[in-house]
């Protein structure tokens, strides 16, 4: 049977080392040399150059441990609006060749390419390399773009021969590129997933491809066997083309189980730059935040903070992030995970409309008081803070929602 080159070609792109590439569009005396940003409070490496990289150092090291592998390595805070202003002017330019995209996170988004070879009168690879060079022109930030006929192989694509790579995977050349695929590699396979499918004899993406659908079915659950119709070519995961109104953002981390308060709590700052990363995004404000600690025995306990208004600055959560976390915390308990959630988020655009809804909901005290409060509140001379703190087994269902999406990064 001839196999059709194209039927649902799809583009993904990848912003390459996209905070340390932001940096290098606002200094590019950064350019080839060791770079690393980090997290403002709680320092930890969010991000690094390729040279830096290349030297060990990884994301999550603390900045000195990074100045033991590279002695002249350039640190610099983390500036979410600045990454986020960015990160849209990148989008602006994908839809100046399409309208259908789909924003996955601040650094990476799938592009519908139906009927793009008619209309620009090129291949996928020509529209793929001239995409990649407008980005950079317009931007400055470098990409790299994987082309094929499912989400996941043009993601896999895009990660294949970074940075600023183009990879192009057609329905007849799938087979082969996938030989040269670890099974590691293919996303929504974390090191457990992958363990398990070794003892299959599964090393390689094609190796699982290749099962038939009862075998497949028998040892994946119901989002890997979702991948496997992806890595033979059958489209599952549709784009997203029309955006959503985000319900909740939540970020999470696992590492080795540790009780360094400082250690901890700097993961936690970590989840939170990059919850507000996500918010600011989307041009919305939180007034709502839920933290939890996850120990060995995979307890969890969490808190929930309520903010006096709508926010998008990193000092009003993480002054309250803070308390939280010290009643959180016992000195005596080994953590594996932290995670944040943001659950009572607004488009910037009726933070005013909120505001004045809940000076009307007030009606236990008089109008005057109601409106003064509200007033201190806005203007953040009164600083008001509701925690309610919950066990694992209270809230499994609460947590269900922090399930990573391959889809797009944890970040």
């Amino acid at each position: 049977m001839c196999v059709p080159r194209w039927y649902t070609p799809i583009a993904h792109i990848d912003a390459d080392c996209f905070y340390a590439s932001c940096e290098m569009v606002r200094n590019p005396g950064l350019k080839n040399k060791d770079m690393a940003v980090v997290s403002r409070i709680g320092k930890m490496v969010l991000a690094k150059s390729y040279e830096a990289k290349a030297k060990g150092i990884k994301t999550g090291m603390p900045p000195w441990e990074a100045k033991k592998l590279a002695p002249k390595i350039i640190l610099i805070d983390a500036d979410f609006d600045f990454y986020a202003k960015l990160s849209r002017q990148l989008f602006q330019v994908l839809k100046s060749f399409s309208p259908n995209v789909e924003e996955r996170s601040v650094d990476e988004g799938y592009l519908d390419l139906k009927g793009l070879r008619g209309l620009y009168h090129k291949t996928f690879e020509q529209i793929g390399t001239e995409m990649q060079s407008r980005v950079y022109l317009q931007t400055g930030l470098p990409v790299s773009i994987g082309i094929a006929n499912t989400k996941i192989i043009s993601k896999i694509a895009s990660d294949f021969n970074k940075p600023k790579g183009v990879k192009i995977v057609d329905g007849r050349s799938a087979e082969r590129f996938l030989k040269e695929v670890e099974i590691g590699d293919v996303p929504g396979f974390g090191s457990n997933k992958t363990s398990m499918l070794n003892k299959f004899g599964i090393y390689k993406a094609q190796d699982l491809a290749s099962l038939d659908f009862s075998m497949a079915n028998s040892i994946l659950d119901k989002a890997g066997v979702g991948i496997w119709h992806e890595l033979n070519g059958r489209q599952v995961w549709k784009m997203e083309i029309e955006k959503k109104p985000q319900q909740t953002i939540s970020k999470t981390a696992s590492f080795i189980p540790s009780r360094d308060k400082d250690y901890l709590f700097s993961e936690l700052v970590n989840n939170l730059e990059r919850a507000l990363s996500k918010l600011n995004k989307e041009k919305m404000l939180v007034k709502s935040v839920q933290i939890f600690l996850r120990d060995t025995d995979y307890h969890i306990a969490w808190d929930s903070i309520e903010l006096p208004q709508y926010t998008n600055r990193f000092e009003d959560i993480s002054r309250k992030m803070r308390e939280s976390f010290e009643k959180l915390c016992e000195s005596e308990e080994t953590y594996r995970a932290t995670g944040i959630v943001f659950t009572d988020i607004i488009l910037k655009e009726n933070e005013n409309l909120a505001f004045f809804d809940n000076m009307l909901l007030n009606n236990q005290k008089t109008k005057f008081e109601s409106i003064k409060e509200e007033l201190n509140r806005k203007y953040g001379r009164d600083i008001i803070t509701v925690a309610a703190k919950k066990t694992h087994r209270e809230n499994t269902k609460d947590l269900s929602r922090l399930k990573y999406n391959w889809l797009g990064k944890a970040r």
